[in-house]
C-alpha cells in the first residue's frame, strides 16, 4: 500500500497478531507491504476475516497500479512422491490454459504482472509440444525429466507470475494490490482451488479452462460472491 510518513507511523504502530508492515522500496518512498503469518484457508477465504484489517488500512493508505498482492501456498499440499510432477503440471496449466484468459485477468485485476521469459518457459514449451498438447494419458517416463527441469531452481527466476524458487512455498504474484476484503478473499480462494484442481484432476482432463471453471464453481457453493466473479 501507499501512505505518507505520518499515516505510515500510525499503521506501523497498529497492533495485530496476524500481520506486520515492512517498507517496500519498489513502491517509492511512501510504499510498504503487509505480510501475514500463515493463515488457515477458512480465514484466508473469508471476507469477514479481512474486514477489520482492511477497514483500518483504508483509512490511512491506498493502492495504485504498482501495488501487488502475493499469495504463498505451502508445497506440502502436494503429495511428496508426486510433488515435482504436480508443480510442473501447475506451471504448464497456468502458462498455456489460464494465463491470458479473461477469467484470469478479471480475477487478478490486471493482465500483466511479471515476465515469464526464462529457461523454465522454454522447457515447458518442449514438454507441451512433446505430449501432443497434453491430450490423453501421459506416461511418467515421458515427462519426468523435463518437469524436473521446470522446477529446477537454477533455471527459475523469482520475479515471475508463479515463483517456485522458495524452498517451502509456491508464490502467486500476479494479483493487483487491494485493500478490499472481498477481493482479497477471492484471490486466496482462486489460487487455493487452482492448486487443488491440479492435484485432483488427471492430466488428460486438466488442461481445460471449462473443467477448471466447473471445479471452481463446484467447490464454492458457500460463496456466492466468488461464484458471481467466476461467472462474469
Amino acid at each position: 500500500t501507499i501512505a505518507n510518513e505520518e499515516d505510515f507511523d500510525v499503521l506501523n504502530s497498529m497492533e495485530s497478531n496476524i500481520m506486520f508492515a515492512e517498507e517496500d522500496g519498489s513502491l517509492g518512498d511512501e510504499g510498504f507491504e503487509w505480510i501475514t503469518v500463515p493463515l488457515a484457508i477458512s480465514d484466508a477465504t473469508n471476507p469477514d476475516f479481512w474486514k477489520p484489517y482492511m477497514n483500518t488500512l483504508s483509512k490511512y493508505s491506498d493502492v495504485d497500479e504498482d501495488c501487488g498482492f502475493h499469495i504463498h501456498i505451502s508445497k506440502s499440499v502436494f503429495p511428496e512422491d508426486k510433488r515435482t510432477e504436480l508443480i510442473g503440471k501447475l506451471i504448464i496449466f497456468y502458462q498455456y490454459v489460464i494465463k491470458r484468459t479473461e477469467l484470469n485477468i478479471h480475477v487478478n485485476g490486471r493482465r500483466y504482472g511479471y515476465s515469464e521469459c526464462n529457461p523454465r518457459s522454454e522447457i515447458a514449451d518442449a514438454l507441451f509440444n512433446k505430449t501432443n498438447k497434453l491430450v490423453g494419458p501421459l506416461e511418467k517416463s515421458d515427462i519426468e525429466e523435463m518437469v524436473s527441469q521446470i522446477i529446477d531452481d537454477s533455471t527459475c527466476e523469482r520475479y515471475c507470475n508463479i515463483n517456485i524458487t522458495n524452498s517451502k512455498t509456491i508464490e502467486f504474484r500476479l494479483p493487483a494490490g487491494s485493500i478490499d476484503s472481498n477481493t482479497i478473499s477471492n484471490y486466496c480462494r482462486y489460487y487455493y482451488l487452482m492448486v487443488h484442481y491440479i492435484i485432483d484432476t488427471p492430466w488428460e482432463k486438466c488442461m481445460s479452462k471449462d473443467e477448471f471453471v466447473n471445479y471452481l464453481l463446484s467447490n464454492s457453493e458457500d460463496n456466492q460472491n466468488f461464484k458471481d466473479l467466476i461467472n462474469r
